[in-house]
């Protein structure tokens, strides 16, 4: 019985098509063992993420879901109006807002600026 690793020296292949044909079923055999393994590392992956994560947040959340539903939720205060309190105030909205042309702009989800920090120059 010949296995696939095995290789019959009494009878040589000959021949350039012998050749490929040969190659090219290695060459499937390992890249479907290799395909395998890493189908078999993604779902022991998803399954841990399963395990480990997903279902101890569904009880925690499960636990603290009627604690906040039994307690009344507080009046929303009336929004005030912004009063920029200084010109540092000012000039950090004015880049705020020009991010966020920006971002309108774009018009693709994946499009997106996030302002660090601010620091003055002069």
């Amino acid at each position: 019985m010949m296995l696939f690793a095995e290789i019959d020296k009494a009878l040589p292949i000959k021949g350039v098509g012998n050749i490929l044909s040969y190659g090219a079923g290695r060459l499937l055999i390992g890249m479907g063992i290799v395909f395998g393994v890493l189908v078999t590392l993604w779902l022991s992956l998803e399954l841990l993420r399963l395990v480990c994560y997903d279902l101890p947040n569904k009880k925690k959340n499960a636990a603290s879901a009627p604690k906040a539903a039994s307690a009344p939720a507080p009046a929303p205060a009336p929004a005030a109006p912004a009063v920029i309190a200084s010109e540092d105030d000012e000039i950090a909205a004015v880049i705020a807002a020009a991010i966020a042309a920006a971002q309108a702009e774009c018009g693709n989800p994946s499009c997106k600026f996030r302002a660090v920090s601010f620091k003055r120059i002069h």
